[in-house]
């Protein structure tokens, strides 16, 4: 997933059940249903419950700091959410290069 596409990402976009996202607006100016791995949704599921502010934004990442809102500003996914999945990255020796989008999205 790109940066702009996890910056979109809302809480109902997430399919816990069916282990998939719904990635809004992408690159090519449409929506996709992508897989979240096992191990993804276990450190999404973490952070939306443990690590997210509280808010009433529909956006899963969020500014930690006040005022709490979306982030709208490339590259700055919270560290809450980053840091979980590159050590779910490292555990798992998936072999991409880059922080979420190796567990989220595969590699690609």
């Amino acid at each position: 997933m790109r940066d702009k596409e996890l910056r979109s990402l809302e809480l109902q976009d997430i399919h816990w059940r069916e282990a998939s996202m719904l990635v809004r607006r992408t690159k090519a100016k449409r929506d996709r249903v992508v897989p979240l791995l096992h191990e993804a949704g276990e450190a999404l599921a973490d952070y939306v419950l443990y690590g997210r502010p509280k808010s009433d934004s529909k956006r899963v990442f969020l500014v930690h700091g006040a005022p709490v809102r979306p982030i709208n500003e490339p590259r700055k996914i919270p560290a809450a959410a980053v840091g979980p999945l590159q050590e779910l990255k490292k555990r798992a020796e998936i072999g991409c290069d880059r922080g979420p989008r190796g567990i989220i999205g595969r590699c690609g």
